[in-house]
């Protein structure tokens, strides 16, 4: 073993009685001794690691075997603690803990023995679990020692096992067993009493325990039956009366405390405010009284309106608030000191802005749609146009118009059918196409293409332009690009030309003479 810690190693919780540790040749911060024995069964332990090898000479044979070798895997002692009826490695002091013993051979008997005078605890007759790690069966065993442990620090318990005789094991007789045990102290609970309940309010309360040496790692609460786990919970106490809270916390080694029971007194309620949803408002429309009231009956110190655009006694005024959507909170606080809130979204509309020329024109049989242009449209918008005769739909933003005579359309713009604005449009009916029968397209921004007025509302019209000879030198479906006496990026020469536009509507094609003049 490492030489250094060569003093702490025991027989049987003695230093060897004979035998030197020598330092070893090719490492000298290992160290290893020789020792003569002549007990069957003996106890080796020390605070670090080591190998040891048991020698033994007969008349017939010799042997030898590694003596614990990997002992903590199959011979250790856990500790069950009865108050919290969990197992750990360390014990928890005034608290009752049996003890769990793990081995690799079957015994019929256990003596417990402890440093501290206590009386031996005999367990005559042990039972036992099995389990199998590495391909090796082990035997766990469980005494209901019920040691309370009285003093914090390291202490140790020694077991003596009588081993049981079967075929399947050369060892037998007596195992002499010692461990180390460490005992820990309790946390001390505690927490705050709060000074101000109100029955229906969230009431927090924040742990205050002494660790005791060692981090808190859990805590339980009990609120007259309802456990929290937090540390530092939140509780609503329904109703005024007395209720008792209790915290039990742990510490890191599973040590859980006594419970602390503490008497919290609830003698006042929390108002209940009832405060329905707000309709949407224009930003127009007449200022509106809120309203908000208390449920329980509870006398009031004061209750207050708050937010944009409302007085503190609920008067709203749209037009102060503002287009958006605005929280309004009620406030009641009763003479008790309770206060509670209620929060309501209110939403003001804004005015529709509509934008559209008072004329539009089409051609007899055309049609076209209302260029309408409405300010930030959504989907809250409505729209209705009166009358709806002549148009393909009466509750669209832009609808196609095709009346057969001069007719004014009024447009309604709601929001969710309220904050009605409306506007006006006369669409006039012009006759047969009857384009200019001359352009000047030199340049001069006057006249410079052959404008055909209203020729849109015929949005699948075909226009052709033909010389003298015959040749097609301009061709558009829809009119959307003007002739502008150009053939394939070349300037025509001035002259008479020839015009044929079909309407493509049922309605004959119009022909004439088209003069370009420089």
């Amino acid at each position: 073993m490492k030489t250094a810690k060569t003093s702490t190693f025991r027989i049987n919780g003695s230093m060897p009685a004979n035998g030197v540790w020598q330092p070893m040749p090719s490492d000298p911060t290992y160290s290893y001794i020789q020792i003569q024995v002549y007990d069957e069964s003996i106890n080796l332990t020390a605070d670090d690691g080591f190998n040891a090898i048991a020698y033994g000479f007969g008349q017939t044979e010799s042997y030898a075997y590694s003596a614990g070798t990997n002992l903590a895997a199959s011979q250790f002692l856990e500790l069950v603690n009865n108050v919290s009826n969990t197992v750990n490695t360390s014990a928890c002091i005034s608290q009752e803990t049996n003890f769990k013993l793990t081995l690799p051979y079957l015994i019929t008997k256990i003596t417990w023995k402890y440093n501290d005078g206590t009386p031996d605890f005999i367990d005559n007759s042990p039972t036992y679990t099995t389990s199998v790690v590495n391909g090796q069966t082990l035997y766990t065993y469980t005494s209901p020692a019920r040691k309370i442990f009285t003093a914090i620090g390291t202490t140790s318990v020694s077991a003596v096992a009588i081993l049981a005789n079967t075929t399947s094991s050369c060892i037998t007789g007596q195992l002499d067993l010692n461990f180390p045990v460490e005992v820990n102290a309790l946390a001390a609970p505690n927490f705050d009493i709060p000074t101000d309940i109100c029955a229906g309010a969230e009431i927090k309360f924040f742990d205050r325990s002494i660790a005791g040496g060692n981090t808190i790692t859990q805590w339980k609460w009990d609120f007259d039956g309802t456990i929290k786990t937090e540390k530092d919970p939140v509780f609503i106490f329904a109703t005024a009366k007395t209720y008792k809270v209790k915290l039990s916390v742990a510490n890191a080694s599973g040590c859980w405390s006594d419970v602390l029971s503490k008497d919290i007194v609830v003698r006042k309620y929390l108002p209940v405010i009832a405060f329905n949803a707000l309709d949407p408002i224009c930003i127009n429309a007449p200022k509106k009284q809120f309203g908000a009231s208390e449920t329980l009956g509870l006398t009031a110190a004061n209750k207050v309106f708050s937010g944009d655009g409302v007085s503190a006694t609920g008067l709203f005024d749209p037009a102060a608030a503002g287009a958006g959507v605005h929280k309004i909170t009620y406030t009641f606080t009763s003479t008790d000191g309770c206060i509670n809130t209620a929060t309501q979204d209110i939403e003001v509309y804004a005015l529709p802005k509509i934008s559209i020329d008072p004329e539009i024109y089409i051609l007899s049989g055309g049609q076209k749609t209302i260029p309408t242009v409405v300010a930030n449209p959504n989907a809250k918008f409505r729209y209705k146009w009166t009358p709806a005769t002549g148009l393909d739909k009466d509750n669209v933003q832009n609808p196609i118009a095709s009346p057969d005579k001069d007719t004014e359309y009024t447009l309604s713009v709601t929001v969710d059918g309220m904050c009605e604005v409306t506007t006006k449009v006369l669409v006039k009916v012009l006759g047969e196409i009857n384009p200019p029968n001359s352009f000047s397209p030199n340049g001069d921004g006057i006249n410079d293409i052959w404008n055909i007025r209203s020729i849109d509302s015929y949005p699948d019209a075909l226009v052709q332009v033909f010389n003298r000879n015959g040749q097609k030198v301009f061709s558009s479906v829809g009119y959307t690009v003007p002739f502008d006496g150009t053939y394939h990026n070349e300037r025509l020469p001035v002259g008479v030309y020839y015009y044929v536009i079909t309407p493509k509507n049922g309605r004959k094609a119009i022909t004439g003479p088209l003069t370009i003049i420089r």
